[in-house]
């Protein structure tokens, strides 16, 4: 049974749902009882972007917020999971795809930017920032990275 004023098992069984709503449910509610419990931001960050896992042929059809509203809703968790784990790696990508996926490369690189100061030796990252660069058509930037 389910310990109501566990944030965490709240987190844990939304990921075992199988439609968006009871995710949300189950991460809201996890966010009520602990306003700081940051998983619970970054799957509801995650449930924004992917949606319902599965939806039944026989369910009705359901008003679908657009891809602009639910990457905005994304961000906002992001951003919150951000503040709360700063050193969280996942936290940025999530939210430097978020912003690519919004028009907003500065942000994506000032993401960036901040994971290269906190990890100077990934690799992945200066590939990352020089990606984004070239987006921007700032290809003499893009190349020292």
């Amino acid at each position: 049974k389910l310990n109501p004023k566990d944030a965490q098992a709240y987190v844990i069984r939304s990921s075992a749902q199988l439609d968006s709503a009871t995710q949300f449910k189950d991460l809201d509610t996890a966010i009520a009882i602990d306003p700081r419990c940051a998983e619970a931001y970054f799957a509801r960050a995650m449930t924004h972007l992917l949606g319902d896992l599965f939806e039944p042929s026989e369910a009705p059809p359901k008003p679908a917020a657009t891809d602009a509203e639910n990457y905005e809703k994304a961000l906002a968790d992001c951003t919150t999971y951000i503040k709360l784990r700063p050193s969280d790696k996942d936290g940025y990508f999530v939210r430097i795809m978020i912003y690519t996926e919004l028009g907003r490369t500065d942000d994506a690189l000032n993401d960036c930017a901040e994971l290269v100061r906190q990890r100077p030796n990934d690799r992945d990252l200066y590939f990352l920032r020089a990606e984004l660069l070239t987006e921007r058509g700032r290809l003499d930037e893009a190349l020292k990275d």
